[in-house]
């Protein structure tokens, strides 16, 4: 990724949108491959990882998919659709309304709880589509699930089945479900998707996080899971005007979030394990949460999340792969041009560093997954419009709601914007940046500067108009501690330019001089 150069979202979600159609293998009826990494310094084949192919990735793939269509616009193949959809309903059966599969080992059906989101996620794409089948299990699993709830949110295991397995965390297990409830009653109208979310919230608040936001214990360690409920708690909170369910989750993504999230949204993947090992997908609902708290009227969690975006998802997607092998005459699948088909993806990076050892992992299909599902939540954040006018939350070329932006950062603070919309402008302007040096010009002509807290007012007197902002891009260093290690740090505005102690395997930022 070139630092300096303009961001083109719609691009990035095309490239994941890449990594995801074609990480499917399509001599196994399209079912996802897991990951694909490297030993002793070679780039190793695709590879499967057995039941979790099934119960977790194809419903992975349903999603993001889905929502990356959505954004740009593109139709994946039919059949692929086809496959992947009739894989997902397979997963369940009649005896336990359950997503389930066969373990790798003994054969027996198990199910397990943490993929009750990835089906909800994936039901939710399918009824988009319009599959009755889908509609159909997802009333019963959530309905089955509901039964499974005590009133006060309590999971009593003795209501489901013996093969539910290794239960350990409500929010790595039936909690970390909630965004997809949440999105679901947005699509169905299904009050008990909806009553779920709510059981779920109450239990996590009074016994994973205190009630300043710092982590309990039963909270467990999985940090996509609980960067996950935070966000679907947040939506939750926002779709029932709830603001005081809004501050108490406010208070956990300010106090107990950034005990393994850094300020540009490296996420820690294991909590317990305490190492540089992140993973992309955190960071992606991370981004979620922060989108919503800025939709809730805070614009300077908006803020959070361009420096998210800028300083850690965008530079950790996997782009360059020139020196990757790309063989397109071998008729092995799994190692059929490789390059090209996992560009675009997305794994466990550090802070600056695709490969936390040689032998990583360089892209992991669920973790792809939830990033796409963060940039294309971040893209559709990008212009928004309520009853003051329309607004441009984040700083990316987009065209929405009558409003075509051109952003030049981080190259230079310039923004270009044509407005048809005839309505006024709100232009969410940086913290770094001094506001007296902030220049406005409208049809060519410089005009007064109406600040609105963040947001630099353009009134739509002028249909169409064309305005033109510019500010300087500040450039500082800072220092942040990591895993017990210090990392230095060189910013433009909120691009992440240069980062030491310097990346060991493939580096996503060059060192700090």
């Amino acid at each position: 990724m070139q630092h300096f150069e303009p961001v083109d979202m719609l691009s990035h979600i095309r490239l994941g949108l890449n990594s995801l159609v074609k990480g499917l293998d399509p001599t196994n009826k399209h079912m996802p491959y897991w990951c694909i990494g490297f030993a002793e310094g070679q780039l190793k084949a695709f590879r499967h990882s057995g039941a979790w192919d099934w119960c977790h990735d194809v419903a992975r793939a349903i999603h993001a998919i889905g929502m990356a269509e959505r954004a740009t616009g593109e139709c994946v193949d039919e059949a692929i659709w086809r496959d992947l959809a009739d894989l997902q309903i397979a997963l369940f059966d009649e005896a336990d309304n359950l997503p389930g599969t066969a373990d790798n080992d003994t054969g027996d059906r198990f199910v397990h709880l943490h993929n009750i989101r990835e089906s909800t996620h994936a039901l939710n794409a399918l009824i988009h589509r319009g599959d009755k089948r889908a509609r159909m299990w997802s009333q019963r699993m959530i309905r089955t699930v509901r039964a499974a709830l005590a009133d006060d949110g309590t999971l009593q295991l003795d209501r489901l089945p013996s093969y539910v397995s290794e239960y350990n965390h409500q929010p790595s297990q039936e909690g970390r479900a909630v965004d997809a409830l949440v999105r679901n009653y947005r699509i169905t109208g299904d009050e008990v998707a909806l009553e779920l979310a709510g059981l779920m919230t109450s239990y996590a608040l009074e016994h994973c996080f205190t009630p300043e936001g710092a982590l309990k214990e039963e909270a467990g360690t999985h940090g996509h899971s609980l960067n996950a409920i935070v966000a679907g708690m947040l939506d939750l909170a926002l779709l029932t005007n709830d603001a005081d369910l809004l501050n108490r989750v406010k208070a956990i993504y300010d106090v107990g979030c950034p005990r393994y999230n850094s300020s540009f949204g490296w996420s820690m993947e294991s909590l317990h394990k305490f190492h540089p090992r992140g993973e992309s997908n955190n960071t992606g609902d991370l981004l979620r949460a922060a989108l919503l708290l800025g939709h809730a009227g805070w614009a300077s969690y908006f803020e959070d999340a361009e420096r998210i975006l800028r300083g850690h998802l965008l530079p950790s997607q996997v782009i360059d792969v020139d020196d990757l092998p790309d063989e397109p005459n071998q008729t092995d699948d799994s190692l059929h041009c490789r390059a090209s088909r996992l560009r675009g993806g997305f794994s466990f990076p550090t802070p600056n560093d695709y490969l936390l050892n040689p032998d990583a992992t360089i892209t992991t299909y669920d973790i792809t997954s939830g990033a796409v599902d963060g940039l294309c939540e971040a893209f559709s954040s990008i212009i928004t419009s309520d009853d003051a006018g329309i607004r441009i939350n984040l700083l990316f070329s987009h065209e929405a709601e009558g409003v075509r932006v051109t952003s030049h950062l981080s190259q230079t603070g310039r923004l270009e914007i044509e407005n048809r919309s005839g309505s006024p402008l709100l232009v969410r302007i940086p913290s770094w940046v001094d506001k007296k040096e902030v220049c406005l010009k409208v049809n060519g002509a410089a005009t007064q500067k109406i600040f609105i807290q963040s947001y630099l007012l353009i009134t739509g007197n002028e249909i169409p108009s064309s305005s033109i902002i510019t500010f300087p891009m500040h450039e500082k260093r800072t220092v942040e501690s990591i895993c017990f290690e210090n990392y230095t740090i060189d910013w433009r505005g909120d691009q992440i330019i240069a980062m030491s102690p310097p990346a060991k395997h493939r580096p996503m930022f060059p060192p700090c001089e």
